[in-house]
């Protein structure tokens, strides 16, 4: 070895030393206080991909959890991550089918070991969620709040899985509220389930007997509005949409809450009469709000039910507007699409 390439390499190796210093120093560690300290840059890689996005190379990341699982097959931040990464692979590595079965078999594992905490615990219970295993998360999620370590992400978790059984997620509100978890995802989880089960008056009540704090957040208020929408408040939920909207002074189109309310309140006009409001509404949100917004599938179909001549050229520009997003929306909303395709179908044959 020449001198030049052993400089070069203790240099290399010094450079290496002084950045974990840095960082140790940076971030309070010591060797005694933090024994698995050579392993900061590998949990630091994880977080990067999973917390920071920073890089999307799950591959590396899975190898690099791999590694640290052989080592410490008892460590419940590996497990988690193993398990999460394994349930949403197909997800976050487009083109490769899920890894359901191995995520499966590492939470039976865990559970079998009894290693289970607040992160392992959040990870099983999506796992059986997304499998179709729900009394085998319900008892992950018994056994984590009779065992004290089941915090708000546990208690979001569980609720994630009870779309359609509204009665299970009032116990777990109920048992959340019961442990002092105040949390807005709760309160957001539940809106959303009483939502789509049409309990829109027991999701009022949600509301209006929820702490001041979550009451006046946007996006509860934005929920409340679409409540009373549903009840058929419609001048009182107007009423309360430009008290709303009159906080926001600049970018509003650009703002995702500012246009969802707007177009509430043009759902709400066209509903209780006042139409030709509705369609000057409508045509302001159509005109200035982008084609990648959230809302604009929404507001186009708004436009399409309320005005009741539309020109060639609008039947066209919407029929493939509709067209295109009918391709990439949930259920409730193409049917909204599909009615209103129906309409102007409808129209081009009295005119044509």
């Amino acid at each position: 070895m020449t001198d030049t390439v052993y400089i070069r390499r203790v240099k290399k190796g010094l450079s290496k030393r002084t950045k974990r210093r840095r960082y140790r120093a940076q971030k309070g560690y010591s060797k005694k206080q933090d024994p698995d300290f050579p392993k900061i840059k590998h949990w630091e890689y994880i977080k990067d991909v999973y917390d920071k996005g920073l890089n999307k190379d799950f591959k590396g990341a899975e190898k690099t959890v791999l590694k640290l699982f052989k080592k410490d097959p008892n460590n419940k931040y590996v497990i988690s991550k193993l398990i999460s990464m394994y349930t949403s692979w197909d997800k976050l590595v487009p083109g490769e089918s899920d890894r359901l079965d191995e995520a499966e078999e590492i939470c039976e594992l865990a559970l079998k070991w009894g290693i289970c905490d607040s992160s392992v615990a959040t990870a099983v219970i999506t796992l059986y969620g997304a499998i179709g295993k729900f009394d085998k998360a319900w008892a992950v999620f018994e056994n984590a709040v009779s065992s004290g370590f089941a915090d708000a992400p546990v208690y979001n978790s569980m609720m994630s899985i009870c779309m359609d059984k509204p009665k299970y997620a009032e116990i777990i509100f109920d048992m959340a509220k019961k442990n002092s978890i105040v949390h807005m995802n709760l309160y957001n989880k539940l809106l959303a389930i009483y939502y789509k089960n049409g309990k829109y008056t027991e999701a009022e009540e949600v509301i209006n007997n929820s702490p001041q704090a979550i009451k006046n957040s946007p996006q509860i208020r934005l929920e409340h509005f679409e409540l009373q929408r549903k009840l058929k408040k419609y001048e009182k939920t107007i009423e309360e949409i430009d008290d709303f909207l009159s906080l926001y002074k600049d970018e509003k189109f650009h703002n995702e809450d500012y246009v969802h309310a707007r177009t509430i309140k043009a759902y709400c006009m066209m509903h209780c009469g006042r139409k030709d409001e509705a369609i000057d509404e409508f045509s302001i949100l159509k005109k200035n709000v982008e084609k990648t917004n959230t809302h604009y599938p929404r507001i186009i179909c708004g436009f399409t039910f309320c005005k009741s001549q539309l020109t060639e050229t609008e039947r066209e520009d919407l029929l493939a507007d509709l067209d295109f997003f009918g391709l990439a929306t949930g259920r409730s909303m193409k049917d909204k699409i599909d009615n209103a395709i129906k309409i102007i179908e409808g129209q081009e044959e009295k005119t044509g």
